[in-house]
C-alpha cells in the first residue's frame, strides 16, 4: 500500500493541510506495534528531510479501521475545542482515506522520540503529565446527567463481570465503587472529561520541553476524571515487552498505588494537584482506580479478541495462561484482569496485605 499512498499523496498535495512544498519522494520507516493495537505504523520523510513529515496508520483489520476513523474524528474535534491549551501537543489530522483497498490514516509526525527512562526523570514526567491533562480536562469539561452516567457505568461494569466470570466479592467491590463514584458526586449532573484512554510511553513523544500525544484511537470525549492519569501513573512501570512475567505488572501496581515509597508518593501529590484544579474530591480516588482497571480489561480483551478472529496471536505476559486452552479462553486471563483482581484483594479488609494509600491524598502536602 505505501507506494500507493505516496502516488495519492502526491497527486493531491495542494489540497493537503501542509506549509511545505511538494517533495519530489516520500519515503517509510516502520516502527514497532503491539499486534493487539491492530494497525502498522510507519514515519514518512520527505525527499532528504532528516525529521519525518507525516505519521502513517495502517489498519489490518476492521475493529482497527473502526477505531483509527475515530481517532480521525478525535483530533479533529480537539484541535476545534482545545487548540488554545493543548493544541500545540496534537497531531494535525492529514487524511483518512481509502488508498489501495484499504483505509490509511495519516497525521504530522510527532516530535522528537517515544518516552523513555532517558529523557526524563518519573518525577518529571509525572507531574508534566498531571499538568497537561488538567488543561485537557478544563478544556473539555461538559456537565451530563449523573443518572444517566451511572446507568453507562453500571451496564458497563456487568459486561466485566459477566466476561471474566468475576467472583461474588468482587461484582459486590465494583459495585461499592460505583456507589462511592455516585456519593462523591452531588447533584443531578456531573462533569466528564475527555480521555486518550491508552496514555502508556509509546502514546507520548518528546523534543526539549515539548510533548506530543498520539494514538487516540481509544479516546473518548467525555469520560470520567481522573483515568487518564490513574492510567499513566501506573503504564510507566510497566515492563517494555507484554511477554513479561504477570508478576511484574502486579509490581507495578503495587509501587504507584498500594504502598509506600516515592514513587507513590509523587502519584499521590499529582492526583491531589489534578483533584484540585478540576474542583474535584480526591476520597473516591480507589474508587476511579478500580473503575479504571476494569474498563482497561475490557478494552484489552476487544482488542486481542479482534486481532485473533483476524489471525493475529498477541503475546500474553508469561504465566497467566494455563496449558490446554483455548486461546479465547486466554485472553480472558490477561494483564489488566489480573490487575483489577490484585487490587480488589487489596481492598478487602480481610485480606488486604499493603493498606491502600490513595484514599489519604486528599490530607497530603501540596
Amino acid at each position: 500500500m505505501l507506494p500507493q499512498l505516496t502516488e495519492y499523496l502526491l497527486q493531491i498535495w495542494n489540497d493537503l493541510p501542509l506549509e511545505r512544498r511538494r517533495p519530489e519522494r516520500v519515503s517509510y520507516l516502520g516502527m514497532r506495534t503491539d499486534i493487539a493495537d491492530g494497525y502498522s505504523t510507519w514515519l514518512a520523510f520527505a525527499d532528504r528531510d532528516s525529521a519525518p513529515l507525516f505519521l502513517v496508520q495502517i489498519p489490518r483489520h476492521a475493529a482497527a479501521t473502526t477505531r483509527l476513523g475515530h481517532a480521525w474524528e478525535m483530533l479533529q474535534w480537539l484541535h476545534q475545542t482545545a487548540a488554545q491549551t493543548v493544541g500545540r501537543s496534537l497531531l494535525h489530522p492529514v487524511l483518512w482515506d481509502v488508498v489501495a483497498g484499504g483505509h490509511v490514516l495519516v497525521t504530522t509526525a510527532p516530535a522528537g522520540q517515544p518516552l523513555t527512562d532517558n529523557n526524563g526523570s518519573a518525577a518529571k514526567r509525572i507531574t508534566e503529565m498531571g499538568d497537561w491533562l488538567i488543561q485537557l480536562a478544563a478544556a473539555t469539561r461538559s456537565s451530563y446527567d449523573k443518572a444517566q452516567v451511572r446507568r453507562d457505568l453500571e451496564n458497563e461494569m456487568t459486561r466485566v463481570v459477566e466476561r471474566f466470570a468475576l467472583t461474588p466479592t468482587e461484582s459486590a467491590t465494583i459495585e461499592r465503587w460505583i456507589a462511592i463514584w455516585d456519593a462523591g458526586m452531588p447533584g443531578s449532573h456531573v462533569d466528564l472529561f475527555a480521555a486518550h484512554g491508552n496514555l502508556c510511553r509509546r502514546s507520548i513523544w518528546c523534543a526539549d520541553d515539548r510533548l506530543t500525544i498520539i494514538n487516540w484511537e481509544q479516546s473518548r470525549a467525555a469520560a470520567l476524571p481522573l483515568h487518564d492519569l490513574l492510567f499513566f501513573a501506573l503504564a510507566y512501570l510497566f515492563p517494555p515487552t507484554r511477554h513479561a512475567p504477570l508478576a511484574n505488572f502486579v509490581r507495578a501496581l503495587e509501587m504507584a498505588y498500594l504502598e509506600d515509597g516515592p514513587y507513590a508518593a509523587l502519584v499521590r501529590r499529582t492526583i491531589v494537584r489534578y483533584c484540585a484544579a478540576l474542583g474535584l474530591s480526591c476520597s473516591s480516588a480507589d474508587a476511579h482506580l478500580g473503575l479504571m482497571l476494569a474498563r482497561q480489561a475490557e478494552r484489552e480483551y476487544e482488542e486481542l479478541h479482534a486481532a485473533a478472529n483476524a489471525g493475529y496471536l498477541p503475546l500474553l505476559p508469561d504465566g497467566a495462561s494455563q496449558p490446554r486452552r483455548t486461546y479465547q479462553a486466554a485472553i480472558k486471563d490477561q494483564a489488566w484482569i489480573n490487575l483489577l483482581r490484585a487490587f480488589i484483594r487489596a481492598c478487602t479488609p480481610a485480606a488486604r496485605p499493603i493498606p491502600s494509600r490513595i484514599r489519604t491524598a486528599a490530607t497530603l502536602p501540596q
